[in-house]
């Protein structure tokens, strides 16, 4: 079997036409996002230089509150930064060779364990300044938190709010846990599903074999466009393993979700889909380079040349 070489063997512009070079999610670089996470990211060193000149004078109120808001602005700087357009750089490390005794060797894709970490962060830092904020009105330190305009009773109420609204939120995403494996085969592709909200739990495991597959689609699942991943199958998926997103022939991947770059994957389960003689590659030592994207100055190019283009 010829050894697995990526400079030839992943999915290519020339190989894919729904995936790289014209990919069904562009991954467009925004300036104007990229120059407003630096300023947060300023504003970011501020507050903590701030808060800790106040943990050195005595003002502990003071530090819990310019930490919590600078903790909010690096979250901020976080996000702004992957819209700007860095997000998925290269392979993830998660994404690795895995070996089932029925399927064979495969490739396995797990959840990124990124977002849902980063908002909860967010949401407390939120809270650690509202709560200051507004225990420091009442109280009343000399040094009020309170933005400009609503340094009064009715703005450290607001804030107090605020604060407990924030709490509640993280606390309830907190006890929401959604895990998706995906896992790539020569026989076909498993999908793998733990959701966990508050105090229900539903797992679910299916395995559909590539000539049980009728058509894989790409499509944005939501108003956020996040992309998604529809395997249309020829027999029905019995209801008690079907996600919200599945249907009675179609299984969804949540792509954005998932470690790999939408775009890549995408592109590699229509290879496997339609090339037969390309499924070995699935079973290589090295199987994961099939996964990994671009150099993202190229996804930039390729999405600016679509937009031209458009």
């Amino acid at each position: 079997m010829p050894a697995l070489n990526h400079a030839t063997n992943p999915p290519g512009p020339e190989e894919s036409p729904a995936g790289y070079g014209r990919p069904e999610w562009p991954q467009p670089f925004r300036p104007a996002l990229l120059m407003g996470s630096v300023g947060m990211s300023a504003i970011t060193v501020l507050g903590f230089s701030t808060a800790a000149e106040s943990w050195r004078s005595g003002y502990p109120l003071a530090t819990i509150g310019y930490g919590g808001g600078a903790s909010m602005m690096a979250m901020l700087t976080v996000a702004m930064l992957r819209e700007a357009g860095f997000r998925l750089i290269g392979l993830s490390g998660k994404i690795r060779p895995v070996q089932d005794p029925t399927h064979g060797n495969g490739v396995s894709i797990p959840t990124s364990r990124m977002l849902a970490p980063l908002l909860i962060a967010l949401l407390v830092a939120a809270a650690a300044y509202g709560v200051a904020a507004s225990v420091g009105w009442f109280i009343g330190v000399d040094e009020s938190l309170l933005p400009d305009g609503r340094n009064s009773r009715t703005g450290a109420i607001y804030m107090a709010t605020l604060a407990a609204v924030a709490v509640t939120l993280a606390l309830f995403a907190s006890w929401i846990r959604v895990d998706i494996v995906v896992s790539i085969y020569g026989e076909g592709v498993e999908r793998y599903s733990r959701r966990r909200i508050l105090l229900s739990t539903k797992e679910s495991e299916v395995f559909v074999r590539w000539q049980d597959i009728t058509r894989i689609d790409g499509r944005t699942i939501d108003s956020f466009q996040h992309p998604g991943i529809d395997l249309q199958t020829s027999s029905a998926i019995p209801k008690k393993l079907r996600t919200p997103h599945d249907g009675e022939y179609k299984i969804a991947l949540m792509a954005h979700a998932l470690t790999s770059e939408p775009n890549t994957l995408f592109a590699l389960l229509k290879r496997l889909h339609e090339n037969p003689d390309d499924r070995k590659l699935i079973s290589e030592p090295n199987a994961a380079e099939l996964l990994r994207p671009p150099p993202l100055l190229e996804r930039f190019r390729i999405a600016r040349t679509l937009k031209r283009e458009a």
